[in-house]
């Protein structure tokens, strides 16, 4: 169960009166959409439910159109409310008997718009909602039905309300969604129109390799709770082995039964820590890239069944235009022994360390898939090419889409022949990717357009954890800025409690280029105070940076906003970041955790 914030698109499609235009490629129509609506101040994850006559609409064509990012349903259940929510509707004329506060576009200048490809086309459409985009939080229920079965004898709909009010209850308020895998032989198919449940077939029937490998599946878990995810697991016992919230699932089963609608008995110990928004969605003057590189020069990051798939990748990836670097993760299971072999055709390649995984091919598949979906995490306004190279997969055409829907370029995906014939070429120009809740907070301001290769000062808040490898760290600093387009850094200076550094660990962080600055108790004076004192300083000096970067966790004070407010007026730039987003970003590591707290290796 994930708690998460950021805005998200719905579009509701009726297509019995408004078909799709005809001969276009429904993944054409998904992206344009996107298009249209980005435009238009329509930000974040874009789902379409098309609405079809069941008589009418061919069942070969289904697969088509959800593998394409479309829902297909055939019994409409419009059920929403325009309060608190950005509403646009597509109409055949424009009607003044609506609300008032009601925006419209016409049909027609929406179809003409998804046959060319978004391109600009006159219209009366004017751009609307680009100041303010209603953001809020979100729950996501995954149900394994197979073997934790509904409540017998309770209506779903009785199901969705009471699950809503038990989250409510907890302090999790917005939207609710439940998604329930379920197995096809065994589930009615005249039960898989449940308003508010999403039902899904388990995609290997019989397979007992299928399951997500549970210690995988944990650290995953644990991962996206270190990424400021609330995830709480419904069990038949504790989970004594993860520090992951757990509630006993005949608990929840009973209450889910009640009635009444009130859930008295709804007593259940559950201590969460709310996130704060910086936390989910980051600060809203973030570190956005300067000047995103086209495809063409950007990383390659190949995720590859060594084992399985044999094949050299330079020549044919120079051969259709990629000229970036190319970074090689190989994966093997059991004892397969395998050495690298370079490459001649492609000098720039390197090769991560190799990731075996004990048990077999199909948990070697589901680490594949879970170090790709993190590494797309980490990367969210540069554009990505990546690589899947190993055998078909059911289990990876949702990822791949997922991913692709989010703009990320696949270059070439799993198939039984390796033909390095089947590689795409990069798109053409430059397009924006990924547009996550984490990318709401990292605009590029006018500011930073304008002293885009200035100098950058930066300072860091060590809390209560302090990094043991402050030479890795500042590589990964370094690494984050020279990858967003700052890469002249004239200071480094690190603020920390008096006591927290041994002195072997302080010698270590000044041998790695760092200053640091120790800041007393008994001083009077906090490490903000002494970090802005140290900023006004610089604003004087003769090579007066022109950014500023603030690595810390949130936090609020006054003082230090009035000073932010003149370094504007003056037009100097002052970034704020998180550290789990410095030392993570363009990486595929699942959490920065490990780095962050003194667990990592002792100093180099």
């Amino acid at each position: 169960m994930v708690f998460l914030a950021g805005p998200c698109t719905r579009v509701y499609w009726d297509v019995v009166d408004f078909p799709f235009p005809d001969g276009v490629d429904p993944s054409l129509i998904y992206q344009n959409m996107q298009l249209f609506l980005e435009e238009k101040g329509f930000l974040g994850e874009l789902s379409i439910m098309a609405y079809v006559d069941k008589e009418n609409f061919a069942d070969e064509l289904i697969d088509v159109y959800e593998n394409s990012g479309i829902t297909i349903i055939h019994h409409p259940h419009l059920d929403w409310a325009y309060s608190h929510y950005n509403v646009l509707l597509a109409m055949p004329q424009l009607s003044e008997v609506l609300p008032s506060k009601l925006h419209t576009v016409s049909f027609d200048c929406l179809s003409t718009r998804l046959l060319d490809g978004g391109k600009p086309i006159d219209s009366p459409v004017e751009t609307i909602f680009t100041e303010t985009i209603f953001t809020g939080p979100c729950t996501r229920v995954f149900w394994d039905v197979v073997d934790f079965p509904f409540p017998n004898g309770v209506d779903p709909a009785l199901i969705y309300q009471n699950m809503k009010l038990i989250l409510e209850n907890k302090g999790f308020l917005g939207e609710l969604s439940i998604m329930a895998y379920v197995d096809k032989e065994n589930f009615a198919d005249e039960l898989l129109d449940v308003y508010g449940i999403t039902i899904i077939h388990h995609p290997h029937q019989g397979d007992t390799y299928a399951r997500v490998d549970k210690t995988d599946f944990l650290n995953a878990l644990e991962a996206l709770e270190d990424r400021y995810y609330n995830v709480l697991l419904a069990l038949p016992q504790d989970l004594s082995s993860s520090e992951l919230h757990t509630v006993s699932f005949e608990w929840l089963s009973t209450s889910l039964l009640d009635q009444s609608g009130t859930l008295q008995g709804l007593n259940h110990e559950w201590n969460h820590k709310r996130k704060s928004r910086e936390e989910n969605v980051g600060f809203s003057d973030g570190l956005a890239t300067l000047d995103p590189q086209q495809f063409s020069r950007s990383q390659i990051t190949v995720f590859w069944d060594v084992q399985d798939c044999v094949t050299k990748i330079g020549s044919a990836l120079r051969g259709k235009g990629y000229h970036g670097e190319v970074l090689i993760r190989p994966y093997v299971d059991g004892d397969f022994q395998w050495q690298w072999v370079p490459d001649s055709d492609c000098r720039d390649m390197d090769v991560d360390l190799l990731t075996r995984v004990d048990r077999n091919k199909y948990a070697k598949v589901t680490r594949m898939l879970l170090d790709l979906l993190f590494w797309a995490m980490n990367n969210d306004d540069i554009p990505q090419s990546f690589m899947l190279i190993l055998k078909p997969d059911t289990k990876c055409n949702s990822v791949i889409k997922a991913l692709e829907h989010r703009g990320f370029n696949l270059i070439l995906g799993p198939s039984d022949e390796v033909s390095l014939q089947l590689c795409k070429s990069p798109p053409d120009g430059k397009k924006r990717i990924n547009q996550s809740i984490k990318l709401q907070g990292r605009k590029l301001t006018e500011v930073s357009r304008k002293h885009a290769r200035s100098s950058i000062a930066v300072f860091w808040l060590l809390g209560e954890d302090c990094p043991s490898n402050p030479t890795l760290m500042r590589w990964n600093i370094e690494s984050t800025l020279e990858k967003k387009g700052y890469t002249e850094i004239v200071s480094f200076t690190v603020y920390v409690d008096e006591g927290k550094l041994s002195n072997e660990l302080e010698h270590a962080y000044y041998n790695s280029g760092m200053s640091v600055q120790p800041v007393p108790e008994e001083f009077g004076r906090t490490k903000i105070d002494i970090m802005a004192w140290d900023m006004i300083k610089w604003t004087f000096s003769i090579s007066e940076p022109s950014h500023f970067l603030v690595i810390a966790k949130p936090f609020q004070d006054v003082v230090l906003d009035c000073l932010l407010e003149d370094f504007e007026r003056r037009g100097l730039n002052v970034l704020f970041e998180l550290p789990d987003y410095m030392v993570s970003f363009g990486s595929s590591v699942w959490s920065a955790k490990s780095l962050l707290d003194g667990s990592c290796s002792a100093p180099i």
